[in-house]
This record gives structure tokens, sequence and C-alpha cells, in this order.
């Protein structure tokens, strides 16, 4: 996969210098990452060149852990419960949200409103190679897609 990034960066940096443009780029996406579900909010720069585009961003993955296990919420009442005493707990210790950051990186080419191309998706827990395919409405809105193996994400894409 390393080596795919590198012909992308190489191809990238050929291009005319002429047509560059770069920006900032927002993404909300769900997603799943090694049979996890969660949401990524992720926030990026983008350098594009003839149709070439290389993206690096940082973001963070929220998911919902596994929580102390002396709790349990109980969705039929709405109420958190202590497992040690049966009696009703606050909800905070029932809530299990966690946040993991990641980063990534990807080259990609444009094709009018389409664009394809290849990431690496890095986190403390894992490393994803990728594929990623996005659809642009042209108003810096977009729909995308990435997905490989133990990773996959739908949402959408904000640039400026």
């Amino acid at each position: 996969m390393q080596k795919y990034l590198i012909i992308a960066a190489a191809a990238f940096l050929a291009a005319p210098a002429t047509a560059q443009e770069s920006g900032v780029t927002f993404e909300l996406m769900g997603a799943e990452v090694q049979e996890t579900t969660g949401a990524e909010l992720g926030l990026g720069y983008r350098i594009s060149s003839g149709g070439f585009n290389l993206d690096a961003a940082i973001g963070a993955f929220v998911y919902q852990g596994k929580g102390d296990d002396g709790y349990r919420y109980e969705a039929s009442i709405d109420r958190c419960r202590d497992l040690s005493n049966g009696q009703f707990a606050r909800d905070e210790f029932c809530d299990a949200t966690e946040v993991a950051g990641y980063g990534r990186i990807e080259a990609s080419y444009s094709f009018g409103q389409f664009e394809v191309g290849a990431g690496y998706r890095f986190s403390e827990d894992a490393q994803n190679p990728y594929g990623t395919a996005t659809y642009e409405f042209g108003n810096g809105a977009g729909v995308k897609l990435n997905a490989g193996e133990d990773y996959l994400a739908l949402g959408v894409v904000f640039r400026r």
C-alpha cells in the first residue's frame, strides 16, 4: 500500500504547478472500525493539481465503549442500574462513550464530480488501508465512501 501512496505523491508532484489548489476539508462519517461502530469527525488539508489530490487529516472516532461492568443501562425503563445491589444509579455511570484519535492520508484523482483513490488510516489500535470514492455536488459538499478490510465509512465531506 505504501508503494501506491508514493507513486500517487510522485504523480501529484509532477502535475503542472499552475493548476494547484489547496483547502480545508471537514468530514462527518458513520464508520465501522475493527467491528466497532461509531462516528468519525475529521479535519484535514487538501492539495490538488491537475486532477490529482493529496489529503492529510486528523480526527476523532466516537463510539460506545464497553463501560464499567458494574452498571447497565436498561432501555425498557430508561434508567441506569447498579448491578451490585440492583438499585438505580446516576446515568453517567452507564455512559460508556469513548473517543479515539486517528490520522489518515489519501491520494485520489478527480473525474468531474467523481473522485476515486486510496488511503491509509492509522490509530493507536488499528492501521487500515482502504479505497475511497466521493461524489461532489458542486458547492463544496459531497458524499464519501471509504472501504477496506476491517474499515467502512460513509458520510458527508465539505471542502473550502
